[in-house]
């Protein structure tokens, strides 16, 4: 019989699940690979209910944006500033509003994207913050409200061509604003038209290269069973995407994908891939700069394990990494794995833990600085709440540094997400009690 003690640990593992991985890009790591940081600071008032933080940097602005009881709002640091501003509300108060991204462009354009539920109906709206200025626009609809949409992803070009896409209904749908322009271009239908009897097409992800080449990968279902990866490329300079190509076997049922591109246009996507949902492995394909072909599919984890959410990172040398939560069958060991392909290399290594064994991980994300420095950062659970956690993979190095605690023990800390810019690194994650969930952030001292 289970005991209680563990049921509870199962609960929390899989509660913890669901917080989203976080990238980490570090330039200069000091002489430990570790980084000193400025102490923790309160993005929202105690006793409201913040969650999904989000947060983008560029031209030295830094945006974090959250939902703060159904309401999305942000705070900027603007450039010479070391304070973020009061906080503004993106949505309208009393609507509900969800599923918020944010980028921003090497030239400072801010843009927030999110669901708003307007008489039943969920639609996908956008604001923008042009270079120069503090204020953002009045919100725009991007999607009809003839369907309900899920999941926005957005990217932006060097140039500022800023392309978003989401889940409509049962296909997946893309609007484009090109770099100058202040409007989107009318919505292209980005799979097949489907009916009630179709197939949905579901959760995509986005990804653009520096010369805004944009790659799409999504999930589609082809019966009840299986799921397969799919994904179309819109070539730099064009207005249309690609035919579909299948990147997932149609024997597996795949799900989870992410997709990641270098600044000269290499990608890697990968997902979890199972026969029914359950041991399931990371799968992964890479698609060389130049090239319109992803290579032969690679499996980076180890049978036997729920390997499950992989995110991945590629740099301008074009070495590639993905990271991954792999659980025990008795949801009682929940570990960080990770798997590198190095630069001019054709194969991933083999995979390596990285939080430790049996050690109630979660929450992990990783990015890379253009040298090759690699940091992954998790939400870890430690005997009564989650801490953050973080290591570093020096450049040139296949070793990663000791582990660094970010956040304090006497709160759980979920939801981490980094970014980097100017040299600094800014992390912002949830830290909550039982009856607050407050947005905390924190700065690396350059």
């Amino acid at each position: 019989m289970i005991s209680g003690k563990i049921l509870l640990q199962v609960a929390l593992i899989w509660l913890a699940v669901l917080a989203g991985l976080a990238l980490i890009i570090i330039t200069v790591p000091g002489p430990d690979n570790t980084l000193k940081w400025s102490a923790p600071v309160n993005l929202s008032f105690p006793g409201e209910q913040a969650d999904d933080p989000q947060i983008a940097a560029g031209a030295d602005l830094t945006t974090v944006i959250w939902n703060n009881n159904n309401t999305i709002q942000t705070r900027t640091r603007f450039p010479n500033s070391k304070t973020f501003t009061i906080a503004e509300n993106m949505s309208t108060t009393g609507q509900n509003s969800d599923s918020a991204q944010v980028v921003i462009g090497a030239d400072g354009t801010t843009t927030v994207v999110w669901i708003s539920v307007n008489s039943s109906k969920r639609i996908v709206q956008a604001r923008t913050r042009l270079p120069g200025s503090k204020t953002f626009s009045a919100a725009v609809n991007l999607s009809s409200p003839a369907l309900n949409v899920n999941y926005p992803q957005i990217a932006i070009a060097a140039n500022g061509t800023t392309t978003v896409v989401w889940q409509s209904g049962r296909t997946i749908q893309a609007r484009t604003r090109q770099a100058g322009s202040e409007s989107f271009a009318a919505e292209q239908l980005f799979t097949a038209q489907q009916t009630s009897n179709s197939r949905p097409q579901m959760r995509p992800q986005i990804a653009v290269a520096d010369n805004g080449a944009v790659t799409v990968v999504w999930v589609s279902e082809i019966n009840n069973v299986n799921s397969i990866v799919q994904a179309r490329t819109r070539p730099a300079g064009s207005e249309t995407f690609g035919p579909v190509m299948e990147l997932s076997s149609p024997l597996k049922s795949a799900n989870a994908p992410q997709l990641a591109m270098a600044a000269n246009g290499a990608a890697i996507a990968a997902w979890n891939s199972g026969d029914d949902g359950s041991n399931s492995v990371i799968e992964a394909r890479a698609r060389p700069a130049g090239s319109s072909v992803f290579t032969a599919t690679e499996i980076l984890s180890n049978p036997g394990r729920y390997s499950l959410n992989p995110e991945v990172i590629i740099t301008a040398d074009g070495t590639a990494t993905v990271v991954w939560l792999s659980v025990n069958e008795f949801l009682s060991d929940s570990r960080l794995q990770l798997s590198t392909r190095q630069a001019g290399s054709k194969t991933f290594s083999a995979d390596q833990t990285l939080s430790g064994t049996r050690a109630g991980a979660s929450s992990p994300q990783l990015a890379a600085a253009d040298n090759g420095a690699t940091t992954v950062i998790w939400s870890l659970w430690k005997k009564t709440n989650n801490i953050l956690q973080a290591r570093t993979r020096p450049a040139g190095s296949k070793t990663f540094s000791a582990v660094e605690i970010l956040s304090g023990k006497r709160r759980s800390s979920h939801f981490p997400k980094i970014v980097a810019d100017e040299g600094a690194l800014t992390v912002a994650w949830i830290s909550s009690t039982s009856d607050s969930s407050i947005l905390q952030t924190r700065t690396s001292i350059r």
